[in-house]
């Protein structure tokens, strides 16, 4: 066995990163400290160190790493972005205002735990305090940059918390002379499109911001534009010649997320060769097949333009793109069929005291959403089997863990094969011997169109399963209620814990939608 006791700080960083890869979090976490004891001021050790906590489940261990490092006068913009959103990622905002208001008295105006505090209040409906804190988080940033990252992340969280009005006047905090318009409409703008919210008032601040010829984030901007209404509609030739404009008139710095949609958009609209000759006059986007999917096929089936041979883990990535590819067959076969039973259950409390479970679990499919708890005593009402697990497009960890094999795993988003995302945790799940599959587009369009805005995962994969098997029994849904979450009088959007739902999607529409999916007649009472 190789001697460990002496390995250099380079040694460790690499011991460090290869334990990241392979989910080995035990040994991440005790090579990133033996890096750490060399520089122990690192933003990006630190915050590496931070996530691997976090992944494992030690929360506790995580702040503290954190909290140390500010005692220390670190003020490091990645581990303040983590810590800020700390509660957020491990769904503890419920339950975290006592620590929160002992680490304010502690650390006093520290933009990471002032940061953080305004997300609990936020969370917890005291929006005027939530705001107070936003404004010291921003004005007590050492760097424009890190104040700008607050700002933005903030006004996102506060937003998809409903608090519509409150992000807006966090756009503008610390931005009072008029040449910083521009960038309060930015920002308004990209929480919208970071929640989805297809309205009068983001198409407004769209044209806006695009009338400007001067703006100085142009290709972010159109990059936004794309990525946005690809996202609500699909991919078209229309998009493509955006692109294209904006590429020939443009400035050229700052080009390559651009050319990447262009040359993902080009494989989903079965233009490989557009999308070939792109990846050839952009060598660098080679970098991005982990990434983009489609990058990683061109480079298996095309070569990268050199005598060099593919990477394995490019040919991963390329195999998985196949696979994805294929979803709408694969979803075909194993729930389009009527004779075969399938129980889909969703997260709302309204089946507490039902005593639904043995009926769920008859079921030949069980079909369940994200997060969800089977363990007892909720295993009587919402049962125990999960055999289709439809989960978010990102690469969080804990959705997806400790999966029967065989489990099927839907990715609750149709463009995501095409638009750039984390793959690492599909690549795991798929090597694990579970059968993924994305959304196919055309069925999400149609949600989409329909709503004038982003379907829920779970409205998205009824109305996918309508359009598979042509009928639909009411009986065969549980967990389904969409407005107890909302209102005066509203339940947590999760029966197993407390949740607030996302501002993202229109409920009331929703459940309307769902109810005339039923041919006889039955509707969420």
């Amino acid at each position: 066995m190789r001697d460990i006791s002496n390995l250099s700080p380079r040694e460790w960083k690499a011991i460090a990163a290869q334990a990241e890869d392979e989910e080995d979090l035990a040994l991440a976490a005790t090579a990133l400290k033996h890096v750490l004891r060399h520089n122990a001021r690192d933003d990006i050790l630190l915050a590496r160190l931070f996530r691997v906590y976090s992944n494992g489940g030690q929360r506790q261990k995580a702040l503290q790493l954190a909290e140390s490092a500010f005692a220390d006068g670190v003020r490091g913009r990645r581990l303040t972005s983590m810590y800020i959103l700390s509660d957020f990622t491990s769904y503890n905002l419920p339950n975290c205002l006592d620590d929160i208001e002992a680490k304010l008295a502690l650390f006093r105006h520290n933009p990471a735990v002032e940061g953080r505090a305004a997300m609990a209040y936020a969370w917890h409906g005291d929006v005027d305090r939530a705001l107070d804190h936003a404004r010291v988080a921003i004005a007590r940033a050492d760097e424009a940059a890190t104040a700008d990252m607050i700002r933005l992340m903030l006004a996102r969280r506060v937003y998809q918390l409903s608090h519509r009005d409150a992000a807006d006047r966090i756009c503008r905090m610390g931005r009072q002379s008029p040449d910083l318009r521009p960038a309060i409409l930015f920002d308004r703008l990209l929480v919208r499109t970071g929640n989805v919210a297809n309205d009068a008032t983001t198409h407004q601040l769209f044209r806006q911001l695009l009338a400007m010829d001067d703006f100085p984030r142009r290709t972010e901007l159109v990059a936004q534009h794309i990525d946005f209404r690809w996202r609500l509609n699909g991919p078209s030739p229309a998009l493509l010649d955006e692109i294209d404009q904006h590429l020939a008139s443009g400035p050229r710095q700052d080009i390559i997320p651009l050319t990447l949609m262009k040359l993902s958009m080009a494989m989903q609209l079965g233009d490989e060769a557009l999308a070939l000759r792109t990846l050839r006059s952009h060598p660098e986007l080679a970098r991005k097949a982990s990434a983009c999917l489609p990058v990683a096929r061109l480079l298996r089936d095309h070569g990268t333009g050199t005598d060099a041979p593919v990477d394995p883990e490019v040919a991963a990535y390329a195999s998985l793109y196949d696979e994805l590819a294929d979803s709408e067959a694969v979803l075909r076969k194993r729930l389009g069929n009527p004779d075969v039973t399938c129980a889909v259950v969703g997260n709302s409390s309204c089946e507490i005291g039902r005593g639904h479970g043995a009926q769920i679990d008859a079921h030949d499919e069980v079909v369940r959403f994200n997060r969800f708890d089977t363990s007892p005593p909720f295993d009587r009402d919402y049962g125990s089997r999960t055999t289709v697990l439809v989960r978010v497009g990102n690469d969080r960890p804990e959705i997806g863990i400790d999966m029967a094999p065989n489990t099927l795993v839907l990715i609750s988003s149709a463009s995501i094969l095409y638009r750039g995302r984390a793959w690492r945790a599909a690549l795991r799940m798929r090597d694990e011997g579970h059968q993924l599959c994305v959304f196919p587009q055309r069925f999400q369009t149609q949600l989409s169109k329909m709503l004038v805005g982003s379907p829920s995962s779970g409205l998205s994969f009824v109305h996918l399963l309508k359009a598979l098997r042509g009928t639909l029994h009411r009986e065969d849904f549980f967990g389904f209620a969409f407005v107890d979450q909302i209102g005066s009088q509203a339940k947590s959007a999760h029966y197993f814990e407390a949740a607030k739902p996302s501002a993202m999607h229109q409920w009331d529409r929703e459940l309307e939608i769902f109810n005339a999916m039923f041919d006889d007649g039955a509707s969420c009472d």
